[in-house]
């Protein structure tokens, strides 16, 4: 086998393992992998400042602004954050994360499920730490 159908093989291994993991994290959290690293990325935001807003959570994150914000107004929708129009600029919208966001996105993924994953793909689903 050539090299570049073996890069393709590998390629597309990790692809699967990615859907895969996706999946799991949908059902054991309820939120897409995008919503959890939006939710972390508020919290980790609040931690060290104040209250994000959608830009500063789209450049922490590497998505578009638009994405984030659609994002973040879905977890509003369901309560995991809150949103609120900034004091001094009422075009700035911040976000807070809500209790029930909190410990939805620090909630870990269950380890067996996790080396099943890593069974079932061939590659390694992350440390158990």
């Amino acid at each position: 086998m050539q090299t570049h159908d073996q890069v393709l093989i590998a390629i597309r291994r990790i692809i699967r393992a990615i859907d895969l993991y996706s999946r799991h994290l949908a059902q054991c959290s309820g939120l897409t992998g995008p919503q959890l690293l939006v939710m972390r990325m508020v919290m980790r935001t609040i931690a060290q400042s104040d209250q994000p807003t959608s830009g500063e959570v789209a450049r922490g994150v590497s998505l578009s602004q638009a994405t984030v914000t659609t994002i973040l107004d879905r977890l509003a929708g369901r309560g995991y954050v809150r949103r609120r129009k900034g004091d001094a600029d009422k075009r700035t919208v911040l976000s807070a994360s809500r209790r029930k966001g909190m410990l939805r996105s620090l909630t870990p993924p269950h380890r067996s499920r996790r080396a099943s994953l890593s069974s079932s793909t061939g590659f390694r689903t992350g440390s158990s730490t």
